[in-house]
């Protein structure tokens, strides 16, 4: 079996962060990350409280995907 990379585990676990809060809020696909988590922040305390950590996330994965 073959293992993943960091870099692919932390991409999986990001998609699906990505998805399941577009899911929650019924966000259009054409939303940046950096907004979803913004405008999710104004109705969620979990987003909220992350929010700064979050927008690292996406910013970790724009560097990553597009090395």
């Amino acid at each position: 079996m073959e293992q993943r990379t960091n870099s692919e585990r932390f991409i999986a676990a990001y998609n699906r962060l990505d998805k399941t809060i577009r899911d929650i809020y019924n966000f259009k696909p054409a939303l940046t990350f950096s907004d979803v988590v913004r405008k999710s922040a104004e109705v969620n305390y979990v987003v909220k409280k992350y929010e700064d950590d979050l927008i690292d996330y996406g910013r970790l994965r724009n560097s990553i995907v597009h090395r």
